[in-house]
């Protein structure tokens, strides 16, 4: 018999997708649960249902990243992480980044606040905390880099 998660995941997606949650059951049961987000064409009998199934697709696809874009960050390795993930797209130019942490430390949103020049950055507090206090952020953390690669500064 499945978990109650797997028993209320097969409800939910019963009813997100309009199949008889007891062909869900005996579909998940026979092939697997991963079978009703790969392949469930055998239970998808009207092309509304085959619409749905791949809007269904496209979230559970899409969802899966979230967590990897939106890190918890819990110890200097995570940040700098995370940090390096947003400064590997600025390779020539100092640059200064803030990301938002919920309550959870869960990064909410991040933001470049200034791209400078090869060997300086400009970023002015009230462009820090102007979006801190739009995302609700419970507190931030301040990266700047250098180009040369050699040190990364985070203050949190």
């Amino acid at each position: 018999m499945a978990t109650t998660d797997e028993i209320r995941y097969i409800q939910a997606f019963s009813r997100i997708i309009g199949v008889k949650e007891n062909d869900a059951i005996e579909y998940a049961q026979r092939k697997g649960l991963n079978a009703l987000v790969d392949n469930a064409s055998q239970l998808l009998s009207t092309p509304v249902q085959r619409e749905k199934h791949q809007a269904f697709l496209d979230l559970y696809r899409m969802s899966s990243g979230i967590h990897t874009r939106n890190p918890v960050i819990n110890s200097p390795e995570t940040a700098s992480a995370f940090f390096h993930s947003v400064m590997d797209k600025i390779h020539d130019k100092e640059a200064f980044v803030v990301a938002f942490l919920n309550t959870k430390n869960r990064v909410i949103d991040h933001e470049v606040v200034s791209v400078g020049t090869i060997n300086s950055s400009l970023a002015h507090p009230r462009e820090v905390f102007r979006n801190a206090i739009i995302n609700k952020a419970n507190s931030v953390i301040l990266c700047h880099n250098h180009p040369s690669g050699e040190l990364i500064n985070i203050v949190s």
